[in-house]
């Protein structure tokens, strides 16, 4: 009798889950609804994960991404970035910030663009502004958890 009852719960526990799949360039965070939320240090990677049907699993796409802004004002000036989500803190990414990396990086630099005292910087040096706000840029998105290998302006 004692076998067949854990017969049963093994079946419904394995008819209630999820099979995840987590492919090349992705890395997973399990949230666990009655299991204390996000384990920010547990990273899934590539793989298939069994996951309750009451958790839900997020993938993220670890892979460089393209993102550009265009900031009308004093004339016309288009940043084009590449960044990624930085792929150890997946966990926290998810747990204090979430959503789209590359619309969080995008957002991070218009800030920093509209915020950036113009009077202080010559813009026909096109280097020196490019390099002071790729700096300001990287510093806080860093904080975020998010990577950014690259920034061009383009007046």
């Amino acid at each position: 009798m004692k076998n067949f009852t854990f017969q049963i719960i093994i079946i419904i526990f394995l008819s209630s889950c999820q099979n995840v799949i987590v492919s090349d360039n992705e890395k997973g965070v399990h949230f666990k609804r009655f299991g204390g939320g996000v384990d920010t240090t547990k990273v899934y990677k590539k793989g298939s994960y069994l996951i309750p049907n009451w958790d839900y699993f997020v993938k993220y796409d670890t892979r460089l991404k393209k993102g550009n802004i265009i900031e009308i004002e004093n004339g016309k000036i288009t940043i084009r970035f590449e960044s990624k989500l930085n792929e150890k803190d997946v966990g926290k990414f998810h747990r204090s910030i979430g959503g789209d990396p590359t619309e969080r990086a995008s957002r991070i630099i218009e800030e920093e663009l509209i915020n950036f005292d113009f009077s202080k910087i010559n813009l026909k040096n096109k280097f020196q502004f490019q390099l002071q706000l790729f700096e300001k840029c990287k510093s806080k998105l860093s904080k975020e958890y998010i990577e950014l290998s690259k920034l061009s302006i383009e007046l």
